[in-house]
């Protein structure tokens, strides 16, 4: 953890809060700090929605105490606490604990209606998603037209919340979802739901669940930073995909994992960079592949 003052990504109205909550944690945690893990704030777009998480690991704590400090740093909709064990980046999750509000975050992107549990990921920037999402949807709708009589069926790999499955099952008949992570599965399901949407979700590991799938699907794939390991780039490999868009927000695991999908006969039609952590070095990208 480290004490800022100011987060340039904030919208103008939460410029402060990062300063105040710094010292209310500061109050919060005195004596405990190493327990602190991670602060996460999400801040909704299309809505009202803040959510504040804590991350930190199991142990006592006096929520009341705890809900009442915050409330009068940062106005909430959702403040929660994550008990996390181990390593933050394994995202070893023991439980949440609702401290005050409603325990999850919305947020609406291309017109549907998205609740996320604060241990699930979701993109940080709405407007950089936005576009991104209609750019896979295209990519897809363009690949599946041009076929006579073909399988329409799309495979959303480390699928999330459903970033991407909603949209494509909105506009196509026969989208799977795959997803590890379980408060993304359970967050994915409730979307869909909600949404009047349907899709088969598959709870689980790209690497056990895609062989267990038909081949010569089109895939999406939008995996963590680390990319794709070898067992998941073989898996799809041996899959035979008639198209991938795969979203990536670290060029160099993308531009390891194309060089294996060219050698295996897939030809790259375009990779478009999206600025989605501005004021940053960091770049997202699609690249799109065709069999």
């Amino acid at each position: 953890m480290v004490s800022v003052e100011s987060c340039l990504l904030l919208p103008e109205r939460f410029k402060s809060v990062p300063a105040k909550l710094s010292g209310a944690l500061g109050y919060v945690f005195k004596g405990q700090e190493e327990t602190l893990k991670r602060v996460g704030l999400r801040v909704s777009r299309s809505g009202g929605d803040v959510e504040l998480a804590l991350w930190t690991e199991p142990g006592a704590c006096n929520r009341a105490f705890v809900a009442k400090v915050l409330a009068d740093t940062v106005k909430t909709t959702s403040l929660v606490r994550v008990l996390v064990k181990g390593e933050i980046e394994k995202r070893d999750v023991r439980k949440v604990e609702v401290l005050a509000g409603k325990g999850f975050w919305q947020e609406q992107l291309v017109g549907f209606d998205f609740k996320v549990s604060a241990p699930s990921f979701f993109q940080t920037n709405s407007d950089i998603a936005e576009m991104m999402i209609k750019e896979v949807v295209a990519w897809m709708e363009d690949r599946i037209g041009r076929e006579s009589g073909g399988d329409g069926r799309i495979i959303d790999l480390y699928s999330g919340v459903g970033t991407f499955t909603l949209p494509l099952a909105d506009v196509f008949d026969d989208v799977v979802a795959v997803e590890m992570a379980g408060s993304s599965v359970r967050d994915l399901r409730r979307n869909l739901e909600d949404n009047g949407l349907y899709a088969e979700v598959i709870g689980g590991s790209v690497e056990r669940a895609l062989p267990e799938l038909p081949s010569g699907a089109h895939i999406v794939v939008d995996p963590p930073r680390s990319g794709l390991s070898e067992t998941a780039r073989a898996a799809i490999i041996t899959a035979r995909p008639r198209s991938i868009a795969y979203v990536s927000c670290d060029p160099a695991t993308l531009a390891r994992d194309l060089g294996e999908f060219l050698k295996n006969d897939y030809t790259l039609e375009a990779v478009k960079p999206f600025d989605m952590f501005p004021r940053s070095h960091h770049v997202e990208s699609i690249a799109l592949l065709a069999g």
